[in-house]
């Protein structure tokens, strides 16, 4: 049937997966969401008009056909560390189903559904179906051989665990539709650090003050770091390396789904102190360039970063797609045993099992 050429991105937030998927030669049909900030940014970075609707609005127009749907249901309720996350009366548990009506309709030879790793123990109508298993059988009841995998965007390029689920089908019946993580230099967080950024330091603390309010308050983090720098003391065992961002997530502090995380900086008078992440460190991890703009106000630019696929992956999964697409056997991503799975949903989006904060003599 030929490569495929065109892309439809359901949830496309402020383009993080629009921008792998040009980044692998892809032309877009369609890109819409319903946060008006998201797809105004998109358009200032893509130059391409997006659609800002309610999904279960929308009303086919064939100009919007495309080869392969990308989609990204909203994962707030998926989420394994939100109470009330198996409501069956919550919209959101079945905005899927404008993508499913999608290919129905317009039966794009592949499509991709991405999601938080927590909606492997969601069940979105309380019988105990599972929702993985309903998103499934929704494609694979158009005719669609489905596979799905776990993929993590820190073996992709950028220095940020971020393990997400991938649904991938193929209309026309071809297997191996997910790339295995790539065997790539690893990038440290010391690749994309910015310095000197004492306006987003803890309260203007020193890096001792800080961590006396940590050892005080017991309040959990992450310490990540430049090249060659060490925490003298106070770090969080939270099983990733100090050079590596945990998951971003749309806000900071506060709330069962988020815990903090802090980049170990140097004032220009030589006093360390810790800080959140800057806009641009976000960005970076995930992968978007620097010529990437974003809001003015932080709180704006992190929701709209924290949202964001990691482009590296839908890059990835993209070339992977096309080379199928061509006949070509790529390798596809061995199957997960089950003790990967169960780590990756107690560790997914910032949940991760309780660590101990030890503080070095």
């Amino acid at each position: 049937m030929g490569k495929i050429k065109t892309y439809a991105n359901h949830f496309c937030g402020v383009g993080g997966a629009c921008w792998g998927l040009h980044k692998a030669g892809l032309e877009c049909r369609l890109a819409i969401d319903y946060l008006p900030i998201a797809i105004e940014y998109r358009e200032k970075n893509l130059g391409h008009k997006g659609i800002c609707m309610d999904i279960s609005e929308y009303k086919k127009d064939d100009a919007h056909a495309a080869d392969l749907l990308w989609t990204s249901p909203p994962c707030q309720t998926f989420s394994s560390a939100r109470d009330g996350a198996d409501d069956p009366t919550d919209v959101r548990n079945h905005l899927y189903m404008a993508s499913v009506n999608y290919a129905k309709e317009f039966k794009p030879r592949f499509f991709v559904l991405e999601n938080v790793v927590g909606m492997l123990s969601h069940d979105s109508d309380g019988l105990g179906g599972g929702t993985l298993a309903r998103f499934r059988k929704a494609f694979s009841d158009l005719g669609y051989n489905v596979e799905w995998n776990i993929l993590n965007s820190r073996y992709f390029g950028v220095p940020q665990s971020r393990p997400r689920v991938f649904i991938v089908g193929s209309l026309t019946g071809e297997v191996g539709l997910i790339p295995a993580h790539p065997r790539a230099p690893r990038v440290s967080f010391g690749d994309i650090m910015e310095r000197n950024m004492e306006e987003l330091a803890w309260g203007g603390s020193t890096y001792a003050t800080a961590m006396e309010k940590i050892q005080r308050t017991g309040i959990g983090m992450t310490v990540v770091e430049g090249k060659d720098r060490k925490p003298k003391r106070g770090v969080r065992d939270n099983g990733l390396p100090r050079d590596m961002l945990p998951t971003l997530t749309c806000g900071f502090g506060g709330g069962p789904t988020r815990k903090k995380c802090c980049v170990l900086d140097e004032s220009k008078d030589g006093l360390a102190f810790l800080r959140d992440p800057s806009v641009r460190e976000g960005a970076r991890a995930q992968g978007f360039p620097d010529e990437w703009v974003f809001p003015d106000n932080f709180t704006d630019a992190w929701k709209l970063v924290g949202n964001a696929v990691a482009s590296p992956v839908s890059e990835a999964i993209a070339r992977h797609l096309i080379a199928v697409s061509e006949g070509k056997t790529p390798p596809s991503k061995e199957e997960l045993t089950s003790d990967e799975i169960r780590s990756a949903i107690i560790r997914q989006q910032g949940n991760e099992e309780p660590p101990n904060i030890v503080f070095e003599e």
